[in-house]
C-alpha cells in the first residue's frame, strides 16, 4: 500500500487553487510508493486553534497577497492552464458549503476506490470559480451548476453535504490536519514532514525525488536555542 501524501486545502486561498493546479502536473512524478489524498479542511479553525489573525483580516496583507499571487498567476498560471486571478464576489467568504461538497466527492464509500477524475475536476472547477472570475462558491446555485455541468447528481451530494455525518468528517478531518502539524493552507504532510505554501512545493516536490534533508542535528539545536525577548 502507498504511503499518503495529505495535501489539506480550504477554497479561501488563492495559493491552495495554485497549489491544487501545481499538484495535478506533478502528480505523474510522485513514486508509487506514495499516493496524493487531497483533503479539505476550514482554514477558520487554524486561526481559532492558534490564536492569530487571517491574512485578509490584515489590510496591507490582504492587497498585498492578492497582488502576489495574481503575479504567481501570470508566471504559472499559462503552463497550469488556468486564467488572469480574478476577486470572488467576496472574502473572506464562508467556505462551509464548498468544503462540505469537496468532502462528499473526495471521500469514497469505505471499501470503494474511487475514481478521481471527475471529483478532482469538480474540485479544480469550484476553485476556477473563487479565483478564475465564476461567481464564487458560497451561493449554493453556483455550487450546484458546477455539479451539474460535470454530469453529477447535484441534489443528491448537496443533500449528503450537509448530513451531520458528512459536516463531522469535515471536522475531523481539520482536526486531523492540525495534529499533524498543519497551520495554515495549502499544506502537505508526507513521511511526517510538513510542507506549508505555495512556495513550499518545490521543496515538497525535491522530496519526492529523493532529495531530502536530515534535519537530526540542526533541530536538536535549535530546539536548545532559549528566547531572549518576547512581544509581553
Amino acid at each position: 500500500m502507498s504511503k499518503p501524501c495529505y495535501f489539506f486545502f480550504d477554497f479561501i486561498s488563492p495559493y491552495a487553487y495554485l497549489a491544487w493546479f501545481r499538484l495535478q502536473a506533478f502528480s505523474p512524478q510522485i513514486p508509487r510508493t506514495h499516493s496524493i489524498i487531497p483533503v479539505p479542511v476550514v482554514f477558520a479553525a487554524f486561526l481559532n486553534t492558534y490564536g492569530h489573525k487571517g491574512p485578509a483580516e490584515i489590510p496591507p496583507k490582504r492587497v498585498y497577497i492578492f497582488k502576489d499571487a495574481a503575479r504567481t498567476v501570470h508566471r504559472e498560471g499559462q503552463a497550469l492552464g488556468l486564467p488572469p486571478l480574478r476577486s470572488p464576489p467576496s472574502h473572506p467568504f464562508n467556505p462551509l458549503l464548498s468544503l462540505r461538497v469537496a468532502t462528499v466527492l473526495l471521500t469514497p464509500p469505505e471499501g470503494v476506490k474511487g475514481d478521481t477524475g471527475v471529483p478532482y475536476k469538480v474540485v479544480g472547477d469550484m476553485f476556477k470559480a473563487v479565483w478564475g472570475g465564476g461567481g464564487g462558491v458560497e451561493n449554493p446555485d453556483n455550487v450546484r451548476k458546477i455539479l451539474d455541468q460535470a454530469g453529477l447528481d447535484s441534489q443528491g451530494i448537496m443533500a449528503q453535504a450537509v448530513t451531520t455525518e458528512n459536516k463531522e468528517l469535515l471536522r475531523r478531518n481539520t482536526d486531523l490536519s492540525i495534529k499533524m502539524g498543519a497551520f495554515g493552507v495549502p499544506t502537505i504532510v508526507v513521511d511526517d514532514e510538513v510542507f506549508w505554501g505555495f512556495d513550499s512545493l518545490p521543496n515538497f516536490e525535491s522530496h519526492m525525488k529523493g532529495n531530502k534533508v536530515n534535519f537530526a542535528e540542526a533541530l536538536k539545536e535549535w530546539n536548545e536555542v532559549k528566547p531572549s525577548a518576547s512581544r509581553t
